[in-house]
């Protein structure tokens, strides 16, 4: 193994770094300063210890065929950073050779990561970007291979988006919180997912997107002042989403609490909406084959300019739902005031008198 230690008074630049069958390892007090982009052979691998910080200049790139294993610790993360904030540095890209991605403790501002084919893990990351992103790039993108992100921090511009999955089995992202992120989790062609645990808050687009899933479970999800919608489950011209359970969920001041379109299936479940435009619209299109279809249980909608609309095309059902205003489609729902018991303050614990037949407190709405 080669360490390399950089004890010196001003950054260090680090120019075509290359080594072959070895680890390379950043591990330095003063800050690392890549001027040209690092390249990691297959069977190499890259290694960046605790308290390191690394400085790219504009468009430079980390590209990686082998491991690349940053491992900062909670009292001395690593921090990966640009020379040039408003230009920000390029891209860490993880090739088909690199088996592992391993993420732990770092800030990573001003660049991107894109992931093919790799064991991605990321735990206490903190991304931040202040870059004028196209709408799609975004601040991870992977294709295949295994995601794990956990305990995970966002900060944007609403500008670009998040982290974007496609053609992932199993992927799973929890106890994250995203601030001003546009699309901040969007899963394209994945299987047996998991979203869950996450807080979102005042983004200009979508904070969950399902395009062409199946079988992903969404849980446990806090979503606040988005301007589009607080979910999109459907496609985007990848085909139909099925099988998605939307359980115990908390969706409150977006445009659009939840849209289901293009033929796609939605089991929503124990969740609270209020005062968004439109808490649940389903939709399908006239030339589709097939239709949308929504089942709501156990669920409050309050505050809502439209608590749930479809068109002709689409079906909704909702069973033991709790509103103050109209619940069209169902059957044992009730329509009775909806009492919170501190929204200023993020406490959407129900305490209203009245509830739906074989319903409590206990039972309906958003759980904390």
């Amino acid at each position: 193994m080669i360490r390399l230690f950089f004890y010196v008074l001003i950054p260090f630049s680090i120019l075509m770094l290359s080594c072959r069958g070895e680890a390379l390892v950043f591990e330095s007090p003063e800050p690392i300063h890549l001027t040209e982009d690092l390249t990691i052979e297959e069977g190499d691998s890259l290694i960046i210890e605790a308290g390191t910080k690394v400085m790219l200049d504009t468009g430079v790139n980390i590209i990686a065929y082998g491991d690349v294993i940053i491992r900062g610790t909670k009292e001395n993360p690593v921090h990966i950073y640009p020379s040039d904030p408003e230009y920000g540095w390029g891209i860490l890209r993880a090739k088909g050779e690199c088996d592992n991605l391993i993420i732990q403790h770092a800030i990573i501002e001003g660049g991107l990561i894109m992931s093919y084919q790799t064991n991605n893990y990321f735990n206490e990351v903190t991304f931040k970007n202040q870059r004028k992103l196209e709408w799609n790039e975004a601040l991870a993108r992977f294709w295949y291979g295994v995601v794990h992100i956990e305990n995970c921090r966002l900060e944007g511009n609403n500008r670009g988006e998040g982290f974007l999955l496609h053609n992932v089995q199993k992927p799973n992202i929890h106890h994250c919180f995203f601030d001003k992120v546009p699309d901040a989790i969007e899963y394209i062609d994945c299987r047996n997912g998991r979203i869950s645990n996450n807080h979102f808050q005042d983004m200009a687009d979508d904070a969950i997107d399902q395009n062409s899933c199946w079988n992903t479970l969404i849980e446990n999800n806090r979503i606040f002042h988005v301007k589009d919608c607080g979910m999109e489950l459907g496609s985007e011209n990848f085909g139909s989403s099925d099988s998605l359970l939307v359980r115990n969920n908390l969706i409150v001041g977006c445009s659009k609490g939840i849209i289901v379109k293009e033929s796609s299936f939605v089991m929503i479940e124990q969740s609270t909406f209020n005062n968004n435009g439109i808490g649940v619209e389903i939709h399908t299109d006239k030339d589709s084959s097939r239709i949308s279809r929504v089942e709501i249980r156990s669920s409050v909608i309050a505050g809502d300019f439209n608590t749930i609309i479809k068109n002709d095309r689409s079906e909704a059902k909702l069973t033991q739902c709790l509103s103050n205003k109209n619940l069209p489609f169902g059957e044992m729902n009730l329509i009775a005031p909806v009492e919170f018991k501190n929204p200023s303050m993020a406490n959407y614990e129900i305490i209203s008198d009245e509830f739906p037949e074989g319903m409590t407190k206990e039972t309906l709405g958003f759980q904390k």
